[in-house]
């Protein structure tokens, strides 16, 4: 059972517009009432 997801933002949280899907609104919902934590997570640099 998943505890927690990290999920990165560019290329995965967010499309090639920079926008979420309904399909990963959905899926997160579906995780969260779960109690599934979600942490948003990046590779870039805090400057």
């Amino acid at each position: 059972m998943y505890k927690l997801v990290a999920i990165d933002v560019d290329g995965t949280l967010v499309n090639d517009d920079k926008k979420l899907t309904q399909r990963t609104i959905d899926s997160i919902k579906k995780a969260s009432q779960k109690d599934i934590k979600i942490v948003i997570s990046s590779a870039r640099s805090f400057y």
